[in-house]
């Protein structure tokens, strides 16, 4: 299927940078286009970014604050202004499986994605795994496809995350998608992406995940390879 890949940018530029190689890298290992929606904030983010700007397909501008906002605006004009028939959202600190990539890719979903990912600290070296549980919502954000048919409608009803939040999306768009008809599909895949956590700029930092199940680095270097972090505050 066509799948077009949509993230939002703001600081953490080490981060970002290697995200954008990492794509480059899925298009590589997937055989796959992978076109790539981005919506910036900061003009000051675009110049850090200079060297892989040609790894992005398709470049908006709004406001970081609201979040909520400045993803409604990326994800309207992906819908207005590109033709794939399924979208994936994704944050620009999480690196895809091309495994995982590859399984979307052969199905032909109006709502999924996976509900665990790994979390990764490379100042601190070490690694988590997350998994969403005891909660009505089944999906993350990280890795969940859209189709082109639900975002339309979910945008008819009128916007696929409420205005003037800032936490709280994954759920709230979810909400809002059941609401367009569009029940979440979750996906059984183990390792669908890593969550790469700087020291600063995140909605949700490392320490929130301490303290769950240990996952080897090795499996952080399987995934992600030849990619090094340098301290991105």
């Amino acid at each position: 299927m066509d799948l077009r890949l949509a993230t939002c940018i703001h600081g953490r530029i080490e981060i970002t940078k290697a995200f954008l190689w990492h794509i480059d890298y899925l298009r590589e290992v997937t055989g796959f286009e992978l076109a790539l929606s981005v919506c910036y904030s900061d003009p000051k983010d675009l110049e850090a970014l200079k060297d892989e700007i040609h790894l992005i397909n398709h470049l908006t501008q709004y406001e970081n604050q609201p979040l909520s906002n400045k993803w409604n605006h990326l994800m309207y004009r992906v819908l207005k202004e590109t033709s794939e028939k399924h979208i994936m959202q994704l944050g620009s600190d999480d690196f895809l499986n091309p495994d995982y990539v590859s399984l979307m890719a052969q199905n032909d979903f109006d709502h999924a994605g996976v509900n665990e990912f790994i979390v990764y600290s490379p100042q601190r070296k070490k690694a988590t795994m997350h998994k969403m549980e005891g909660l009505p919502f089944k999906l993350t954000g990280g890795g969940r496809v859209l189709s082109r048919k639900a975002l339309k409608k979910v945008f008819n009803n009128g916007q696929m995350y409420d205005k003037g939040l800032s936490s709280g999306l994954d759920n709230n768009s979810e909400f809002n998608l059941n609401l367009a008809g569009f029940k979440p599909v979750l996906v059984e895949f183990e390792n669908a992406f890593i969550d790469v956590k700087s020291e600063g700029n995140n909605i949700h930092g490392f320490d929130e995940f301490a303290q769950k199940e240990f996952v080897y680095l090795e499996l952080i270097e399987q995934l992600i390879p030849h990619t090094t972090f340098k301290c991105d505050q």
